[in-house]
C-alpha cells in the first residue's frame, strides 16, 4: 500500500466532517499493521471495497464520538440504541467511502452498502492478503479512527503477468 492510497480517505474524511458534520477533524499518523486498530470501541461502520481496490473501510467510533458525531449529523439528539444511529453511522462510513472513491482517477472500484455493528467488543480484522492502514483522528476533542484494508488489484495482476 502506497500513501497515496490512503490519502482519499483522509481527505474525504476531513471534507465529509466539515461540511456534513460541522466538527473540524484533525488526524493523527497513521499506522501500518493489524495490531495498530484500537480494539474494543462500541461503534463500527464498514464498507466493502471490490474491483481495482479490494478490501474494506471501516470507521471505528468509542461511544461518546459515535453519540456527538451522529448528532451533529441528524442535528437533534439521538438514541443510541435506535435504527436511526446505527443508519447514520452508515451513511458516516459511507459517505468517507464514496467520496474517497471518487478521488481515485481511472481505477474502477465499486463500494458495498455499509454495515454497522454497535455493542462493545467488536474488534476489526482484515483479508490476510490486505495492506491495513489506521489512521487516528480527532474531532472536537473526541476521538475515532479510520481503517483502511486494501489489497491493489490492478497492481497484484500486474505482478503475476510480469
Amino acid at each position: 500500500m502506497q500513501p497515496n492510497d490512503i490519502s482519499p480517505f483522509i481527505k474525504a474524511t476531513k471534507s465529509v466532517f466539515d461540511t456534513m458534520l460541522r466538527m473540524p477533524v484533525s488526524f493523527g499518523k497513521p499506522t501500518l499493521g493489524q495490531s495498530n486498530i484500537p480494539k474494543d470501541w462500541h461503534v463500527t461502520g464498514i464498507i466493502g471495497l471490490s474491483g481495482d481496490l479490494v478490501g474494506a473501510v471501516a470507521v471505528m467510533f468509542p461511544r461518546p464520538t459515535a453519540k456527538a458525531c451522529v448528532e451533529a449529523l441528524a442535528g437533534m439528539e439521538v438514541d443510541f440504541e435506535s435504527e436511526m444511529f446505527a443508519d447514520a453511522i452508515g451513511e458516516l462510513a459511507n459517505m468517507i467511502s464514496g467520496a474517497a472513491k471518487a478521488q481515485y482517477d481511472g481505477k474502477d472500484i465499486s463500494i458495498s452498502c455499509p454495515s454497522v455493528i454497535v455493542g462493545s467488543g467488536n474488534t476489526f480484522h482484515s483479508h490476510s492478503n490486505t495492506h491495513t492502514v489506521c489512521i487516528p483522528c480527532d474531532a472536537d476533542g473526541s476521538s475515532f479512527c479510520i481503517v483502511v484494508s486494501l489489497q491493489n488489484v490492478v497492481a497484484s495482476e500486474s505482478k503475476v503477468a510480469a
